[in-house]
């Protein structure tokens, strides 16, 4: 009767195995380094750099002038109010 654990081949290199450079290629597959760990953060810089500039933006704005801020807030809630009501009003049915 055979074995049915299967054996594994014993390396028969007498040279030291040394780890490849991040982001070499090993093998045939160029994507196996990347795949082989898991990202550090799944934040895209593209995404989270204009997003905090443009807050930081209006931070500066709302504390420098805070009367015009309430101006301008002010004016575009009115205009949102009065051409987008049918879909606020939507969006709180679907959502209830």
């Amino acid at each position: 009767m055979q074995d049915p654990s299967p054996t594994t081949p014993t390396p028969t290199s007498s040279t030291p195995s040394t780890s490849a450079a991040p982001g070499a290629a090993s093998g045939n597959n160029p994507h196996s380094d990347a795949t082989a760990r898991a990202p550090l953060t799944t934040l895209a810089p593209q995404v989270v750099v204009p997003a905090l500039l443009v807050l930081g933006g209006l931070l500066v704005f709302c504390g420098m002038f805070p009367q015009r801020a309430d101006l301008v807030f002010s004016g575009a809630q009115s205009w949102v109010v009065s051409r987008f009501d049918w879909f606020y009003t939507s969006a709180v049915t679907v959502f209830l």
